[in-house]
């Protein structure tokens, strides 16, 4: 004789983990990791640089210092920016659990870019000139300082009236008697305004000679 038995059916949940990456930002109450390290210029610390990892950010402080709290264990890719500088490595590979320390980034200023640089010596209205001039730009469009500087015997430097036009286009011109006989050189100095980091300078003219005047007739 035949009994008929009623199927019963089990179901089991399965639970898989991600392998192989970082699970973001921690669980509230589970155990959490941080990231932290520096960015410098120079040898010294980067102020105001963005250092990001898996969802969560961090800025560098006075002392170009960064830390990102709040990861779950996992492997993160870590990057840092700032406007108007490079820096490198363009990321760091970083995995947590535990804390990580160290992770170190340098920088490198980019400063205004000085093209079709010019000097000259000329009369104009019958007084020998110097004259420097350029074209300065640069790509985030924020405001810059731009100077010609004539440098002389001794290392004396003069800032020269500077002139600006359209396009980025600068010029100083300045009266040669003014200036003590000798050998003079003459410079344009560009940079991001309150940012003395990026900045450029091009030399216009190596060397350019100031002749010593002649000496004045007596009156008779």
């Amino acid at each position: 004789m035949w009994t008929r038995v009623r199927p019963v059916w089990i179901i089991i949940a399965l639970s898989v983990a991600p392998v192989g990456c970082g699970g973001g930002p921690g669980e509230p109450g589970g155990t959490t990791y941080s990231i932290s390290g520096s960015v410098t210029i120079d040898g010294a610390g980067l102020a105001g640089v963005t250092v990001t990892a898996g969802g969560l950010s961090a800025t560098t402080n006075a002392e170009g210092r960064y830390t990102i709290a709040g990861f779950s264990a996992g492997t993160y890719i870590v990057a840092a920016s700032r406007s108007g500088y490079e820096i490198s490595p363009a990321s760091l590979t970083v995995t947590v659990g535990p804390s990580a320390t160290g992770r170190d980034f340098t920088a490198v200023a980019v400063g205004p870019s000085i093209e079709t640089p010019t000097a000259a010596l000329s009369v104009i209205d019958g007084i020998p000139m110097v004259t420097g001039a350029a074209t300065v730009t640069y790509g985030t469009g924020e405001e810059l300082e731009v100077e010609f500087v004539v440098t002389g015997p001794g290392g004396t430097a003069i800032s020269l009236p500077t002139v600006a036009g359209d396009g980025g286009h600068y010029q100083a011109t300045y009266p040669i008697e003014s200036l003590t006989p000798g050998s003079y050189s003459l410079a344009i100095r560009a940079r991001v305004k309150g940012d003395p980091l990026r900045a450029s300078e091009l030399m216009l003219a190596d060397a350019f000679l100031v002749p010593p005047r002649p000496p004045e007739e007596p009156l008779t």
